[in-house]
């Protein structure tokens, strides 16, 4: 996905529907799937581990007070 573009530096029509086709229809987005599925599979996990650390927090927390 290169920087093309006119001299002022917008991109042509075609050359987006180009960078598209590329990433939605062609193997060439093939790896950014697989990067953007490989994203989403390490941020859910972060975010179960997150929340596994407050449970434990809130379990110690309500222990200590009984």
């Amino acid at each position: 996905m290169g920087g093309g573009g006119n001299e002022n530096g917008r991109l042509k029509r075609e050359e987006i529907a180009k960078v598209i086709r590329d990433v939605v229809v062609e193997e060439n987005g093939q790896g950014l799937k697989r990067k953007a599925m490989e994203l989403r599979d390490n941020m859910k996990k972060r975010e179960d581990e997150e929340i596994d650390g407050v449970v434990e927090q809130l379990i110690q927390l309500c222990m200590r007070k009984e």
